[in-house]
């Protein structure tokens, strides 16, 4: 009885916030019907979930075929067992996520999150141990209020907060923004940017 008048205050509160401040679609700014999943039909259209067939170790997706390691993972050896990719990188999912990220447009949370759901490479994962989010150094964080990646991890796993451990990795310097440096750059950036608070936590 109290959950269904839980979700009753909660659908009303949706509604009244939609009212009040109609939800626009990441992308192009149109104004939508509904919040829970900003694109518009045609920007929806221009986002590409991620689906089989995908390489099973870093999750690049094929054009056909089985599952099977992409050439890179078969010479390779990774410091990881799974990564995995929701949506194909374009100019749409781009402005939804820098929206997210710099913009403050953390209204997307819940379209993510969807997103993630519909993912055929995500079925494959195994909830974890533990959850640690990229953190972000102090200066970055004071300036931007929140760590977007702390609310993605809440979003992508809403039962296992209790998992999600903000402390554990702390960045050691404020490194430059990764937009526009190529890969070998964007490693050179993090090369030492991180350190573990306390070995025990992880080992």
């Amino acid at each position: 009885m109290i959950r269904k008048m839980f979700t009753c205050i909660q659908k009303t509160v949706h509604a009244l916030a939609d009212l009040c401040f109609p939800p626009r679609c990441l992308n192009c700014g149109k104004a939508i019907n509904e919040s829970s999943f900003l694109f518009c039909e045609g920007c929806r259209d221009k986002i590409t979930l991620i689906s089989h067939p995908y390489c099973p170790c870093c999750g690049i997706p094929f054009p056909a075929g089985e599952n099977h390691l992409c050439g890179v993972c078969l010479k390779k050896k990774w410091y990881f067992d799974k990564a995995r990719s929701i949506i194909t990188y374009n100019k749409t999912a781009a402005k939804a996520i820098m929206g997210l990220k710099f913009g403050g447009r953390k209204a997307g949370l819940q379209t993510f999150s969807k997103l993630k759901e519909q993912s055929s490479p995500c079925e494959d994962l195994v909830i974890p141990d533990c959850i640690i989010a990229v953190p972000l150094h102090e200066n970055r964080l004071k300036n931007r209020g929140y760590n977007q990646s702390l609310l993605l991890a809440g979003v992508f796993y809403p039962g296992k907060r209790h998992i999600i451990k903000k402390t554990i990795i702390q960045r050691s310097r404020d490194t430059i923004p990764q937009t526009g440096l190529d890969g070998i750059s964007r490693r050179k950036n993090m090369k030492n940017a991180f350190v573990v608070k306390n070995n025990r936590d992880v080992f």
